[in-house]
């Protein structure tokens, strides 16, 4: 108990020199090491929102040699690229077997 008293006032204490003004100097500028007595709680910025997660598309696909079908899921971004380069591999066989033949 008498710790707790000793400690609430020396806690009064600080606090009362605490928000006593700091004299001027005599040139009548505030001395070089003066510092402000009370420092203001910093305040952390807020946190930026999660992007949103993008939306899974869920597409059922036929699998070679098994009769129970495959569901294959991916985003709109993953599907455009998907069909992209599914076009360019077929382009690029039909320029091989075009040149294969010896056509005219």
């Amino acid at each position: 108990m008498k710790a707790w008293v000793i400690a609430a006032g020396l806690s009064m204490l600080a606090s009362s020199v605490a928000s006593e003004p700091v004299a001027p100097a005599a040139g009548g500028a505030p001395p070089a090491t003066a510092a402000p007595a009370v420092t203001a709680a910093v305040a952390k910025p807020p946190k930026p929102p999660k992007p949103p997660k993008p939306k899974l598309i869920c597409e059922e696909t036929k699998v070679l040699g098994s009769m129970m079908p495959s569901e294959i899921c991916a985003t709109q971004a993953q599907w455009d690229a998907r069909r992209r380069d599914d076009t360019a591999e077929v382009d690029r066989f039909h320029d091989r077997s075009g040149s294969i033949g010896g056509g005219p």
